[in-house]
């Protein structure tokens, strides 16, 4: 039996794939499935063919793999929000 997880925007699952394995937890990404429609980013999870016991701690460490990876986007997303400063003679007193 197989989960889909839709990510985020901006979060590649491609790149989820990648580091949960160094993490030690497979999952497939959706992106390479598409054939005619434009990719999503998606991860297909698999757990009927393991213990419930292992299945927890697998997704503690892929969630917190995911949060690893959405750091960097989320200060970059700040970033961009934050209103830019005004410089030279223009600046209000």
């Amino acid at each position: 039996m197989h989960l889909v997880a839709i990510t985020r925007r901006g979060l590649s699952d491609t790149a989820i794939e990648r580091a949960g394995r160094q993490h030690g937890v497979v999952v497939r990404p959706m992106s390479r499935l598409y054939l005619a429609a434009p990719p999503r980013s998606a991860l297909v999870l698999g757990f009927s063919g393991h213990a419930r016991q292992t299945i927890a701690p697998a997704v503690e460490r892929l969630a917190r793999t995911v949060e690893t990876l959405s750091m960097p986007s989320l200060v970059e997303g700040k970033r961009r929000a934050m209103p830019k400063r005004q410089t030279g003679s223009s600046r209000p007193r």
